[in-house]
C-alpha cells in the first residue's frame, strides 16, 4: 500500500440510519471517487439480503479498478430473504470466519458497505456492530433527507461513538420527494448543528454525488485535490 496515507491505509465502513436510506449508491460513488483518484480500494458488502443488485453495482466499480473477485467473494454472506439473518432458519457463518474470508482478499484498503442499519443483528452472536468494530475501520453514515432523520442521525452517530469508532462524517441522501418539504429542507443545517462530524456530500433527488471538501479532508489523501467534486451516479 506504497503511497497511502493516513485513514485509508485502512478502508472505510459505511453505514445507515436505516435500510433503503442509499448505502449502495454511495458507497459506489467514495468507492469511484477513490479509484478516480488512483487511490485503489477494493468494495465489498460482506451481508446482503433480498437480492444481490448491491452487490453487483460494487463489483462493477472493482472490475473498474482491475479487481476480478467473484460475488461470493466480496459477499461471502448471501441470504435471498429481505429480512434481517437472525429471522432466517439456518446456520450463519460465525464473525470470525467472515472476517478472514474478507480480509484474505487483498492487501489494497476495503470499502466496506454494511447491512441495514448500524445494529442489525446478523445472528445470536454478532450483528453489523460487531463486524464494524472487529474490522476497527472509520464510518460514513447514510442519511435518508426524510422527516425523523434528526432522531435516527443522533442514536446511530452516538452508537457508533460509544462503539469507539471514528464517524468521519455523514452524506445526506435524498431517497424520495415527500410532502414534508420543511424537514427535508431543514435537515441538513439542524444535523450540522447537532452532530459532531461533518456534511461529506449530498445527494439530490434523482442522483448525482456531490463531494464536499470535508471528504477530502477526512480521508487524508492529498491526491484527492485532483478528483472530480461532482459525477453523475
Amino acid at each position: 500500500m506504497d503511497g497511502l496515507s493516513g485513514i485509508m491505509k485502512q478502508g472505510l465502513f459505511i453505514t445507515g440510519t436505516d435500510t433503503d436510506v442509499g448505502k449502495t449508491v454511495v458507497s459506489r460513488a467514495i468507492l469511484k471517487y477513490l479509484n478516480d483518484a488512483g487511490l485503489r480500494t477494493l468494495g465489498v458488502k460482506p451481508v446482503c439480503c433480498g437480492g444481490r443488485e448491491d452487490v453487483t453495482t460494487l463489483q462493477e466499480v472493482n472490475a473498474s479498478a482491475g479487481f476480478s473477485f467473484a460475488a461470493d467473494e466480496v459477499n461471502p454472506l448471501f441470504l435471498s430473504e429481505p429480512a434481517a439473518p437472525i429471522s432466517i432458519a439456518g446456520e450463519l457463518p460465525e464473525l470470525p470466519i467472515l472476517l478472514d474470508a474478507l480480509t484474505s482478499l487483498t492487501d489494497a484498503p476495503l470499502l466496506v458497505e454494511g447491512a441495514g442499519g448500524w445494529a442489525v443483528p446478523v445472528s445470536d452472536s454478532w450483528g453489523m456492530q460487531d463486524l464494524a468494530v472487529a474490522l476497527g475501520l472509520p464510518v460514513i453514515m447514510v442519511v435518508a433527507n426524510k422527516l425523523g432523520a434528526l432522531n435516527h442521525s443522533v442514536l446511530t452517530a452516538q452508537a457508533i461513538q460509544q462503539a469507539g469508532l471514528p464517524l468521519l462524517g455523514y452524506v445526506l441522501n435524498t431517497v424520495a420527494q415527500t410532502e414534508y418539504a420543511h424537514a427535508q429542507g431543514t435537515n441538513r443545517v439542524i444535523l450540522d448543528q447537532v452532530l459532531d462530524a461533518p456534511c461529506l456530500a449530498e445527494v439530490p433527488l434523482g442522483g448525482g454525488f456531490v463531494p464536499s471538501e470535508p471528504l477530502r479532508t477526512v480521508l487524508q489523501k492529498p491526491d484527492l485535490s485532483e478528483a472530480p467534486l461532482d459525477f453523475v451516479l
